[in-house]
């Protein structure tokens, strides 16, 4: 199959997910949950293939987001994308029965990175936000690199890198 077909079928079946889970929800949590898994997924994080605990989790923050924000005018809800941001900062570098599985592909946290960095210089509002996030796979990842089992060159390498991904992707 081809990577455009792959695609597809993921995301129908997604799509076949989430009305399932979402029937007798109401659809207005229920499309708030939806884009907040949806920005997770962005990150490279499915929310189908979480632990139970830390899927449990992702849907009681999303429920407790909207319901302290519906009523509020449209502009000043709560965005989907800070669950999704402090969601994946938690169980990429929090979450200690974490299931490398749940990640899309390798790579993810460091390009996580960017991708919350370009939210935040789309939507200003999530910039303190993305920053919090950042920082915490940051630190993760540059702490795990100077306990990698790998030559000194190697280590320093991927440290330059991250360091790289940092600046490349700095707020202006």
């Amino acid at each position: 199959m081809n990577p455009g077909t792959i695609f597809a079928v993921v995301l129908i079946a997604a799509g076949a997910f989430w009305a399932y889970r979402f029937i007798g929800t109401p659809h207005g949590e229920g499309m708030f949950v939806a884009k907040a898994s949806g920005a997770l997924f962005d990150l490279g994080l499915d929310v189908e293939r979480l632990p139970d605990e830390a899927q449990k989790k992702f849907f009681r923050e999303g429920h407790a987001a909207y319901e302290a924000t519906k009523n509020r005018p449209r502009k000043t809800r709560y965005n989907a994308k800070f669950i999704a941001m402090a969601f994946f900062a938690w169980y990429g570098v929090g979450y200690r029965r974490m299931d490398p599985k749940a990640f899309l592909r390798e790579g993810v946290l460091a390009e996580s990175i960017g991708k919350m960095r370009a939210w935040a210089r789309k939507e200003p509002e999530l910039n303190e936000a993305a920053e919090i996030a950042v920082k915490k796979v940051f630190d993760y990842l540059y702490q795990s690199f100077e306990t990698m089992q790998a030559p000194k060159e190697t280590i320093l390498e991927a440290q330059l890198t991250l360091l790289g991904i940092m600046k490349d992707t700095e707020p202006k």
